[in-house]
């Protein structure tokens, strides 16, 4: 078991070779059976993946604000990756209005908040874009929020 400090420490270090893995692979390109190229998003990697800081995927959906309504190969928009992020038991409130990480503050509601920047940042119709299967991105923030309630 870990120790609050090691946590931390571990949680940093994921984030930052998860940003440096993210980086390097910015320029890959795919192409669907109609040859429509859909370029794989930096975007869409920060908002869903559970080690990038909310405010590294903000300062990237402000940088490339056109990527946020970009479709990837799924046809899903940054909306649809953000709300898909998982959410640990730190970021879950508890009853009584604490959390895990309630002392630090420092990941309270960490994917709630990514979520909220996917949200205020993205234009109004991506909410309305179904990927290939046909979910919404509500559909996954359903989804998501009860499996972290829940859970």
């Amino acid at each position: 078991v870990l120790t609050r400090l090691e946590a931390v420490s571990t949680l940093f270090w994921t984030k930052v070779i998860s940003l440096l893995k993210a980086a390097t692979n910015t320029d890959t390109t795919e192409s669907n059976h109609d040859d429509v190229e859909i370029q794989s998003s930096l975007l869409n990697m920060a908002f869903e993946n559970e080690c990038c800081p909310p405010l590294v995927a903000r300062l990237l959906a402000l940088i490339y604000p056109e990527e946020l309504s970009r479709p990837d190969r799924n046809r899903r928009v940054t909306l649809h990756h953000a709300a898909m992020r998982p959410w640990h038991a730190w970021e879950w409130p508890r009853e009584d209005g604490t959390s895990d990480a309630a002392s630090l503050r420092l990941l309270n509601l960490e994917s709630a908040s990514l979520l909220r920047n996917a949200m205020s940042l993205s234009p109004q119709e991506v909410a309305e874009q179904k990927d290939k299967d046909g979910l919404l991105p509500l559909h996954y923030m359903v989804s998501t929020c009860m499996k972290a309630c829940c859970a």
